[in-house]
């Protein structure tokens, strides 16, 4: 879609077919002894549960005669406007047996609630408990009452300003996701989210109770979305008031730590045009999709692209493997992370977030080099996770000097340093004629029954149970490359060993990482930046050897083989770019196959082949 038909839209969300999407899970998720139960039928049973809840609260609801109407097969868009330009401006066009005018005479029927009023150059006009208006419009050619297109707004200008780009956002049904959502920050970003900072730093500062900052963000919400303001209120009752309560009850402490996150959140949202994420089910698999557009000058240099070469390089992994680059230096989105990160901290401790500010000024000013990290169940008794870091100095006497210097307490606070004993020490061991320095992670044994640790006790026991209560960290510079290596216990002889074994493959001419799966991860975008696959079946015989009594091996018989089974696929450049989450249709078949037989289903036949990855995107 152009950019200019987009300007002053602050969201959009877009199906692409409520009954094309359920066609997909029935053919693609749902186990064969199952998809009987997968129809159009399903979704209006939904819909009708959803809407009984809401008549239940006293809200205003739509008929099972007005959801049977819905055309499932039609794509549905939604807009708001920037309420800097028309408050309460949002509408949507979908389908509905026919049409406008049908759907005006159904809502005649809500009444007395709804009343029917002069339409007002309107296909018909309607006022809801006497003060909110909705407008109804035919968009379609009239004649076509079996799929005909309705237009529904909350604002007399809305259908001028909007329908030309909801026109465009529907236009070609093929190609829409299954489901996606927009949002377009401009200037609204930072005057509501200026808005909130100032309100929640006014609290902070003791110049505003709670309920007077509650009361100044309703009536901004209102006076911003009119109408749609009380249309959310229906649609899920008494979820505006818990979220303005919540910040009635905060702290001043929470409240400006609360600011810091919020105008954090306002730097990272002016920089994009475009935020947007969408669930598709295609013939990948099931894709998760983030996308975001930059705006402004002085854009960051876009990440390298992942070359094989650097997949092979890496140690053999048989459970995930993932090149890329961190965020750079000036990065908004590790700030905004920091800012977040502060905030849990406080919550979790009880100490300021400048308490850990070393810490987080290291998470926020993260270097741009390429990391590679590798699960490896096969190395040492348990396994052991390497993580390589290309082109960086070895720097081990500054590393050395802020480990010699770390405090526990401070990072976990007094209660949750009782319950972890952090060790360091230096030059441990030795690997190929370089010093390797260790940190030693111990649960205390006698803060096993005590609330309050780094772990909940569910978790804390089964580690305890499976792992040991020691988890240790080597760290070895090797070169231009630096290797953190984890394992329950010593995984410096398990490194020496993937080196050793890397360098053998190497001079074989054979690549250290051989997996089917990566050719996958590369196709599936042209220059992809960063790559993240799951050997799903190799990572659940590990569990399995983790924890026998956990059954892993019988829950699950075959599933996935290679590193595309989960894969995450980011595409960036310098304005902007798209991360995709993939579930390969080849493990979404095994699950199928699995879940039958788990529940008694008999199971589901062989699945076929899954298909090769789709052409690269653009």
């Amino acid at each position: 879609m152009r950019p200019e038909a987009r300007v002053g839209v602050v969201a959009h969300l877009a199906v692409g077919s409520l009954a094309r999407t359920v066609e997909r899970v029935r053919q693609q998720l749902a186990p064969s002894s199952l998809s009987w139960a997968i129809s159009d039928e399903l979704v209006h049973k939904l819909m009708r549960a959803q809407v009984e809840g809401v008549r239940a609260s006293g809200g205003l609801a739509p008929t099972d005669a007005m959801i049977e109407r819905l055309d499932l097969i039609a794509p549905i868009g939604c807009a708001l406007l920037d309420p800097g330009l028309l408050p309460g401006a949002g509408a949507c066009l979908f389908g509905y047996q026919g049409g406008a005018l049908q759907l005006a005479r159904d809502l005649d029927e809500l009444g007395p609630r709804v009343v029917a009023t002069a339409p007002a150059g309107h296909t018909a006009r309607f006022e809801i408990d006497g003060q909110h208006a909705f407008f109804l419009d035919a968009a379609s050619p009239p004649g076509d009452g079996a799929r005909a297109l309705v237009l529904a707004s909350m604002h007399a200008d809305a259908r001028a300003r909007l329908e030309p780009f909801l026109r465009a956002l529907t236009a070609d049904p093929p190609t829409l996701r299954d489901v996606e959502l927009s949002i377009y920050p401009g200037p609204y970003s930072e005057r509501a989210l200026s808005f909130l900072d100032a309100r929640l730093r006014e609290l902070a500062a003791g110049s505003i109770d709670g309920d007077g900052a509650r009361l100044a963000l309703e009536r901004a919400a209102r006076a911003d979305y009119g109408s749609l303001y009380w249309a959310a209120e229906q649609a899920d009752p008494g979820a505006m008031s818990s979220s303005l309560d919540r910040v009635a009850a905060l702290t001043p402490n929470q409240a400006g730590a609360l600011a810091e996150l919020v105008a954090e959140l306002r730097a990272l949202l002016a920089a994009r045009a475009r935020v947007g994420v969408s669930v598709d089910l295609e013939g990948a698999g099931l894709v998760f999709s983030s996308v975001h557009e930059r705006r402004g000058e002085g854009l960051d240099p876009p990440p390298t692209a992942v070359e094989r070469a650097q997949l092979e390089a890496a140690p053999r992994g048989r459970a995930g493997s993932a090149p890329g680059r961190a965020a750079p230096a000036t990065s908004a989105r590790a700030r905004a992370w920091a800012a977040l990160l502060g905030l849990v901290f406080q919550a979790r401790t009880g100490q300021a977030p400048e308490t850990i500010a070393d810490e987080l000024a290291w998470f926020a000013g993260a270097r741009g080099e390429r990391v590679t990290w590798s699960m490896v169940p096969g190395a040492g008794e348990r396994g052991v996770l390497v993580i390589a870091r290309d082109g960086v100095p070895a720097a081990r006497d500054v590393w050395r000097a802020w480990s010699e210097g770390f405090s526990a307490a401070r990072v976990l606070g007094p209660e949750g340093a009782r319950h972890l004993r952090w060790e360091f020490i230096p030059q441990a061991d030795v690997v190929e004629g370089a010093p390797i320095d260790r940190w030693v992670l111990t649960l205390e044994p006698a803060m096993d029954d005590a609330p309050g640790g780094p772990l909940p006790d569910v978790l804390r026991a089964w580690w305890v149970a499976n792992l040991g209560r020691a988890i240790v960290v080597d760290r070895l510079a090797l070169d231009d490359r630096l290797y953190l290596a984890v394992a329950p216990e010593s995984p410096a002889a398990a490194l020496a060993e993937l080196l050793a074994a890397g360098e053998e493959a190497r001079a074989r001419g054979e690549a250290s990482l051989i997996d089917p799966g990566v050719s996958a991860l590369l196709e599936r975008h042209s220059r992809p930046t960063r790559l993240l696959g799951f050997n799903v079946g190799a990572t659940v015989a590990w569990f399995d050897r983790l924890a026998p009594a956990a059954g892993w091996g019988e829950l699950v018989t075959a599933l996935g083989g290679q590193l595309s089974d989960v894969y995450r696929v980011d595409a960036w450049s310098e304005r902007g770019g798209v991360s995709e989450l993939v579930l390969s249709q080849g493990l979404l078949d095994d699950l199928r196959g699995s879940f039958g037989a788990l529940a008694g289903l008999g199971g589901d036949a062989p699945a076929p082949a899954a298909s090769a990855p789709p052409a690269a995107a653009p």
